[in-house]
């Protein structure tokens, strides 16, 4: 051998001999107490330096190829928004890493006694969370392999605040032990947890609701279960074994309690079964607590949540008593992994129902109660469609069929249907209000964008009666058509565009001609208050927007009297308003107004006749506009004038009175303004004219109308 090729293998040699030794020598230092020390410096430096994390330990050890291993550990994180506290009595794991298989074996990881504090605050503008995609970590390129995972007496104390609601949840004395192996495609778990005591209180903000003990949410849960899995998301195949108890779940909202327990199993190797028993309570509104039994049924292939409830006999008080109620409840998915597709479906059927005599002021019993089936699916989380809908009560009292299509993402929703009642003769009055007939009323809504409200429809009404306390009508049919555009804000809802109507506007036929015609016709035969009766009536009405519109009208008053023209009602809550815009002609008022105004008042043929366009503005308690009465007599003059001033207190009122002994009425007109009336009459004498200035009716119309203006602004409309 030549010279210098010795010379050349002896170097080479030496460079390889020289490397394994500094490669034995650097796995001997880390491995050692100094390395160990260097490597946790660095580790504290890195995690200070870079993730704003400070760790604290009294014992620590890492020997990167077998151990790590700490005692009395703490970590401390904080930053604008979060801040995280870790601390545990001991941490320790056993490893091994083989470089030339790609694997790595956790032979056990314990956590003793752990406590994770947590806290966070939510910035105004949260960025968006991108989407997750399921199972990523089945693709890992290492085969790993835990053999024992350990934690011991975990306590968790989780604080999250946000723009809507304030979270917080303890857990208490958490016992977890569990081994897994993931290689390429799969995955295998075994373990078992204990669970003694944990609760979360869920907080709305203020600004989200008004009632902020009502916006309490609390949650108290001790549980335990043993498990097995086997999941390969290639070949769609889950194999579990589970058996768990949910040794008590409690849950708190208000004054609704539920209380359940739950003892879940895995049956055979593809197929896991629960069964429970929940009670719900609400003293103000169950006489007692409501039972419920319910089943979760799980697939390899698809999930199957499924639900019974039966209900032999429950009792809201003094409203009504529910007797024999079936529930099934059913969700499926036909793919585990992903569980993009859901079928679901929810079926009620209720028995016998006997109203409170508090109720309905008799006793009174349905043979069938609430019969509802509902069916639909979503599809790939975005499309959503419900394919059935009906519902009934006691078979044809209500009615109600619909079907629905929906974009998840975009917030868009369409839907059309029918709601019929067919309310018996025999059908009690309810908080003292009775209806008799049949309503049908077709619709369809669009929801666009999570905000616009589309809604168009048609009230069909046939032989309808409704009465309460000394008001009634009857003989109620026809049709009105409703439109509306409406705006969702988030809290409440409001006009999409307002109607300005003006009742003073000349009638002009060319005007209302396109709107009779496309207008339905609707009918009372006879409207009564006290011991008056009227009618018929006859409208061609609509609703749209904020205005529901007689675009004509016609009313018999009495035998000879009768009313005609156009009115409309404004329902804007900020522009609660009546316009009526009519002729009167031959009234009677005594065949038209209560008896305790028709007091000393002299008999005679004479009728009223006459004009006006008022606007009746409820919020304000006021009237605007004017009447003139053409042809009246004296006995309907003092009608008026006694509705005006029942008590006789009105000196002047008092003084028109003593006049119309001498003379007889011409004409007589009243304006409205601001609150007051003018009332100004001509009599046959024109010296004994009368003008009787600032009558205030502001009062009286504020007293008769509070109720109605307090719902207004009450109610869901902004």
């Amino acid at each position: 051998m030549q010279r210098g090729v010795k010379l050349s293998f002896i170097l080479i040699s030496f460079v390889i001999s020289a490397c394994i030794v500094l490669v034995f020598g650097a796995y001997l230092f880390l491995r050692s107490s100094t390395g160990s020390n260097i490597l946790l410096s660095k580790a504290k430096a890195y995690l200070e330096d870079s993730m704003n994390t400070h760790v604290e330990y009294s014992r620590g050890r890492i020997d990167p190829f077998s151990t790590v291993h700490f005692e009395n550990f703490k970590l401390t994180r904080n930053n604008k928004n979060e801040q995280v506290e870790i601390i545990a009595k001991e941490i320790d794991i056993h490893y091994s890493v083989s470089f030339f298989s790609r694997k790595v074996v956790i032979e056990r990881i314990l956590v003793d006694h752990p406590t994770v504090f947590y806290s966070r605050v939510e910035p105004v503008e949260a960025k968006t969370s991108q989407p997750q995609k399921s199972w990523e970590f089945l693709v890992l390129p290492v085969q790993v392999s835990v053999k024992q995972f350990e934690i011991k007496s975990m306590d968790l104390d989780l604080n999250k605040e946000s723009a809507l609601s304030t979270l917080k949840s303890k857990i208490r004395d958490l016992n977890l032990r569990f081994g897994f192996e993931i290689v390429p495609s799969s995955l295998t778990s075994a373990g078992e947890f204990s669970l003694s005591d944990t609760s979360s209180v869920v907080m709305i903000s203020k600004k989200h609701l008004d009632s902020v003990r009502d916006s309490v949410f609390e949650t108290f849960l001790s549980a335990s279960a043993k498990w097995s899995t086997s999941v390969h998301p290639q070949e769609k195949k889950w194999i579990l074994g589970f058996e768990g108890v949910a040794k008590l779940l409690n849950m708190k909202y208000g004054k609704w309690e539920l209380q359940s327990r739950m003892q879940v199993e895995g049956q055979s190797t593809d197929f896991l079964s629960g069964t429970g028993t929940s009670t719900l309570t609400q003293n103000q509104l169950f006489s007692e607590p409501i039972t419920i039994n319910h089943k979760v049924n799980l697939k390899s292939e698809k999930i199957e949540l499924e639900m019974t409830a039966n209900l032999p006999s429950l009792e809201v008080k003094k409203v009504a008593k529910f007797q024999d109620t079936q529930i099934l409840a059913t969700v499926r998915s036909p793919n585990v992994f992903a569980a993009k597709d859901l079928d679901f479906s929810l079926k009620i059927k209720q028995g016998l129902i006997t109203f409170a005599k508090e109720f309905v002021r008799r006793s009174y019993t349905l043979k069938n109660g609430l019969n509802l089936t509902m069916g639909g699916t979503i599809r790939d989380r975005a499309r959503f469609n419900l394919d059935e809908f009906s519902a009934d009560f006691n078979n044809s009292l209500v009615r109600l069929s619909a079907e629905a299509t929906g974009k998840v993402k975009e917030k868009e929703f369409q839907t059309k249907g029918q709601l019929t009642l067919d309310i018996p003769k025999d059908f009690p009055s309810i908080a003292g209000t009775a209806i008799r007939g049949r309503i049908e009323f077709p619709w369809t809504l669009s929801i666009i964008q999570g905000r616009l409200l589309a809604f168009r429809g048609d009230i069909d009404v046939f032989n309808l009666d409704w009465s309460k306390e000394n008001l009634h009508v009857t003989g109620i049919s026809g049709k009105i058509p409703v439109s509306e555009k409406l705006l969702w804000d988030g809290k409440k809802i409001k006009f999409e565009h307002l109607i300005i109507q003006n009742p003073f506007e000349r009638v002009d036929y060319e005007r209302l001609r396109p709107l009779i015609n496309g207008a339905a016709r609707i009918r009372f035969e006879e409207i009564g208050f006290e011991n008056m009766t009227y009618g018929p009536f006859v409208g061609f009405f609509s609703v749209d927007q904020n205005v529901i519109s007689a675009h004509q009208f016609d009313f018999t008053l009495g035998s000879t009297g009768r009313t005609y023209g156009e009115m409309y009602f404004d329902l804007y809550p900020a522009n609660l308003q009546m316009g009526f815009l009519a002729r009167l002609t031959e009234v009677n008022l005594k065949e038209v107004m209560p008896k305790k105004y028709l007091t000393k008042i002299p008999q005679e043929e004479k009728n009223l006749s006459g004009r006006l366009g008022i606007v009746l503005n409820l919020n304000k308690g006021s009237i605007d506009g004017r009447m003139d009465i053409t042809e009246i007599g004296r006995g309907q003059l003092l009608a008026l004038i006694n509705v005006l001033d029942p008590k006789y207190q009105n000196d002047k009122m008092n003084m028109a009175r003593s006049k119309l002994g001498l003379a007889y009425p011409t004409f007589v007109t009243m304006v409205f303004q601001n609150g007051y009336m003018d009332m100004s009459v001509q009599l046959s004498l024109a010296d004994l004219n009368a003008q009787i200035r600032g009558i205030p009716i502001s009062t009286w119309i504020s007293s008769a109308t509070s109720k109605t203006v307090k719902k207004s602004q009450e109610g869901f409309l902004k």
